[in-house]
């Protein structure tokens, strides 16, 4: 079944190299120029994205601040940009709080995402106990947090999921699963031990990112199937991973691709998926 209703796209990064550095975008000839609200207009083939989720696209740390302000002077231009999800130093009680401080002042604000998977041993992070301390001081903020670790890093996410139970938490991109071999074990294993946690939600998401070149629709399919299974209708949500996505396929590949995998779904199921558990989750209507 297609879907043809209004989207929310979840999970959208936009950058400007004018602006910030992001050095993992370093001699990337397909990703290294600026990509901004115009480019995602053009690549999403007509489909109706009515909102988007900026996400962080990891600047440098001491940029964090600024990206989500200029993050606000793009939803001046363009008003789809409707919620930022900022980067901050959780794991530094010093700068923590000033830093938590600020981002509570911009008010399309929602969340944070710390990028645990760049770090150098990504499951002792999830345990250290001064990113547990600054994590479990979100819900003092209103702010959410989205989790982006590869699969092998699952089973410390669900330990932090369980020292953090006041807090709504988001698994970005499936875990990233090992897609480029099609391997779905352990890794189902782990989400469906996450997704029993009510605090949780999962994006359906980023799967091409990482994904064979010469992937197809029927290798990704059962990594969204299992989520959808786990997680269950009301705590997954569309998102695109734009402009990384581009990798290895376009916009419409992954809607297409989506739209495949929940054809058995009705179409309040279909409405919530693509737009209503964006909008509940990050509060978009406040």
């Amino acid at each position: 079944m297609t879907y043809t209703g209004s989207i929310i796209d979840s999970h959208i990064h936009l950058w400007s190299l004018d602006r910030f550095r992001y050095t993992w975008l370093d001699g990337n000839e397909l990703l290294e120029r600026d990509y901004l609200p115009h480019d995602f207009a053009a690549a999403i083939d007509g489909l109706p994205v009515e909102k988007l989720i900026f996400m962080q696209a990891a600047a440098l740390p001491e940029q964090a601040v600024d990206e989500a302000r200029w993050a606000h002077e793009l939803h001046a231009s363009d008003p789809r940009v409707a919620c930022v999800i900022a980067d901050a130093p959780l794991e530094d009680p010093r700068r923590s709080g000033p830093a938590l401080d600020e981002l509570r002042e911009l008010p399309l604000v929602r969340g944070i995402r710390r990028l645990i998977q760049t770090e150098g041993d990504p499951a002792e992070f999830c345990r250290n106990a001064s990113f547990v301390n600054g994590v479990r001081k979100l819900p003092d903020y209103g702010f959410s947090f989205d989790i982006c670790v590869n699969w092998r890093t699952l089973p410390a996410v669900n330990e932090l999921i369980e020292n953090c139970p006041d807090v709504a938490f988001v698994l970005d991109h499936h875990g990233n699963p090992d897609t480029t071999h099609g391997e779905l074990d352990p890794w189902r294993e782990y989400i469906t031990r996450i997704a029993a946690h009510e605090n949780v939600s999962c994006k359906i998401s980023g799967l091409l990112t990482l994904a064979d070149p010469a992937w197809t629709p029927a290798g990704l399919i059962p990594y969204i199937e299992h989520v959808v299974e786990s997680f269950g209708y009301d705590r997954v949500m569309f998102g695109s991973d734009w402009p990384v996505i581009l990798r290895t396929g376009t916009y419409r590949q992954w809607f297409d691709t989506v739209c495949g995998a929940l054809e058995s779904a009705t179409d309040e199921q279909l409405r919530v998926v693509f737009h209503g558990n964006a909008e509940r989750i990050y509060r978009l209507n406040g």
